[in-house]
């Protein structure tokens, strides 16, 4: 079954995808900038690609987490499941159960 970090990464991957010129533009910047920051130029390219990710993840409505779940899962069984484990970790992180986390927060899966 699909993971939240696969749907991440295929986000992830789509925004690479749909932005080639400013990839083109930290690839440039890299040959520039990453020796002077003392990394390599694929993890200079990396970390680049990734701050810009988390500036698009930013502009997700509500929870970052559930809209990329709800964005890059097809089936609704898996879209629940990912977005059921995502609630019982928050749930559990605050001493609660599930149920009640949902219901406290009015959501339904």
């Amino acid at each position: 079954m699909k993971t939240r970090n696969d749907c991440f990464a295929e986000l992830r991957k789509l925004f690479v995808d749909a932005n080639p010129a400013h990839i083109s533009q930290i690839e440039r910047e890299a040959d520039h900038e990453a020796a002077a920051l003392g990394l390599e130029r694929n993890q200079f390219i990396s970390e680049q690609i990734n701050l810009a990710f988390g500036r698009y993840l930013n502009t997700l409505p509500g929870d970052t987490t559930v809209s990329v779940i709800e964005m890059m899962t097809t089936d609704e069984h898996t879209r629940k499941a990912l977005l059921r484990e995502y609630y019982q970790e928050i749930a559990e992180s605050l001493g609660m159960s599930a149920e009640d986390f949902l219901r406290e927060n009015r959501i339904t899966l």
